[in-house]
């Protein structure tokens, strides 16, 4: 039979009391522990007033002394008194009474806590709700979101230009639904009202068209601004890749921001001159442009963009030249002479006989100069390939090298109004598959 341990209370007189003092101080000491741990004093909320009683048991009199203070600490005064409910509490007297400091109690989530401050206006976060301390989240700035107009509302009704020189946009309900970024929704400043003043008229001849010589710019037109450019007299020649050709080119632009452009452009209406004559519609090319900085001339940085089209088989399929992506970085400069330098770098895309894609080096440039005010002339060239897909496509066999392409030529530029621009050039091939002759006509209208 296994042998009891012995009881060390056992054999006192009286075991049991002395188990249940021990079970007292056990609970009075984890009642005190739960009280310090939660923050409460056991002084109770009272402001300073007369003084408390209390019993000299071995005299048998009474005697009296000033009232104990709250505990306090450097941040806060905690007490036992009861939490009131909401953010802040009526002021009350400083427990302390020197100096008549008025406290507020406030953060229920703490307990009764006293501060000279008064609470901040700020909402209380879940984690303080269910009583898991402080959060810092509630204490950040409440984001002011901005006030985006509805469809229907007037995109320059806040411009600085008067209502009756407001020119009507071309598409005002879809410039209220795309905006590159929300400073042109605040409060008037200078930098704001220049470029609603920018949008609210019409303006080609800033960034100017792009096909009037060969590169395309790196400036991109204001948010709701349109162009239509188009040359009904186009002319490519002969070539030992093509026969000669007519085209009525055209390029569609808009400024979806002030930044980014998006365009599609053809050549259009297409006949052959070669027998028997073959006619139809080239293929349509969708384009995006977006204008990255603007020019640094002190430190001689040119303005700069990037442009990426897509040639689709859209059009008649004499004229087509597959689903063919191309690349270009856009540069422009200001020279000396009051010249302006415009060049563009790229991959072009062509497809060969078996249906693949071949992409090359292409490069453009332009040199131009300001003769009188509304006019100018250039010169200008490309190697491969012009910036937007205008040479007559052709194909060839994957086993030939990349087609050798230089033309060179010279143009102008007329400004007839702040809406209505001319242009032309005539150009030479110099070598390998280029046409013998381009020669070009055309004009670009604001809208």
């Amino acid at each position: 039979m296994p042998s009891l341990a012995p009881d060390p209370i056992a054999g006192h007189p009286d075991s049991s009391g002395w188990r249940l003092v021990a079970m007292l101080a056990a609970m009075l000491a984890a009642a005190t522990a739960a009280s310090g741990c939660v923050g409460i004093a056991t002084v109770p909320l009272t402001p300073a007033g007369p003084a408390t009683t209390k019993e000299d048991e071995s005299a048998g009199r009474s005697t009296t002394g000033p009232a104990r203070p709250a505990k306090k600490d450097d941040a806060v005064i905690r007490t036992s008194g009861t939490a009131q409910e909401g953010p802040v509490a009526a002021p009350i007297e400083s427990p302390d009474g020197d100096d008549g400091e008025t406290l507020y109690r406030y953060d229920p989530m703490r307990g009764a806590a006293l501060s000279p401050e008064p609470p901040p206006n700020r909402n209380i976060t879940l984690r303080e709700l269910l009583g898991l301390g402080h959060s810092d989240i509630a204490d950040m700035e409440v984001e002011v979101k901005p006030d985006y107009p509805s469809l229907h509302d007037d995109p320059l009704a806040r411009s600085p230009v008067p209502p009756a020189r407001r020119k009507p946009l071309l598409f005002p309900a879809l410039s209220n639904l795309i905006f590159e970024h929300d400073g042109e929704l605040k409060d008037a400043d200078e930098a704001r009202d220049e470029v609603l003043e920018r949008r609210s008229e019409y303006d080609v001849t800033f960034p100017g068209p792009d096909t009037a010589n060969f590169p395309n710019s790196a400036f991109t037109l204001p948010k709701g601004r349109a162009y239509l450019e188009t040359s009904p007299a186009t002319f490519y020649g002969k070539s030992p890749s093509f026969a000669s050709q007519y085209n009525w080119e055209f390029l569609a632009r808009y400024g979806l921001t002030d930044d980014l452009e998006f365009r599609i452009f053809s050549s259009g209406y297409s006949v052959t001159m070669n027998r028997p004559h073959t006619s139809g519609f080239s293929p349509l090319a969708f384009d995006f442009k977006y204008h990255m900085w603007d020019e640094n001339l002190e430190k001689h940085i040119p303005a700069a963009g990037v442009e990426m089209y897509i040639l689709t088989p859209f059009g008649s399929n004499y004229f087509s030249g597959g689903t063919q992506p191309s690349l270009a970085l856009l540069f422009d400069h200001t020279l000396p002479f009051d010249l302006l330098l415009e060049h563009n770098f790229g991959l072009t895309g062509l497809e060969d006989t078996f249906g693949g894609a071949v992409y090359e080096f292409s490069y453009q440039w332009a040199l131009q100069r300001q003769v009188f005010k509304d006019f100018a002339v250039f010169t200008h060239g490309f190697l491969n390939s012009a910036a937007l897909p205008r040479v007559p496509v052709f194909q060839r066999h994957i086993s030939q090298a990349p087609p050798s392409q230089l033309v060179i030529g010279g143009g102008f530029l007329w400004n007839w109004s702040k809406r209505l621009s001319f242009f032309g050039h005539y150009d030479a091939g110099l070598i390998a598959d280029s046409p013998r002759m381009l020669a070009q006509l055309g004009f670009a209208i604001a809208l």
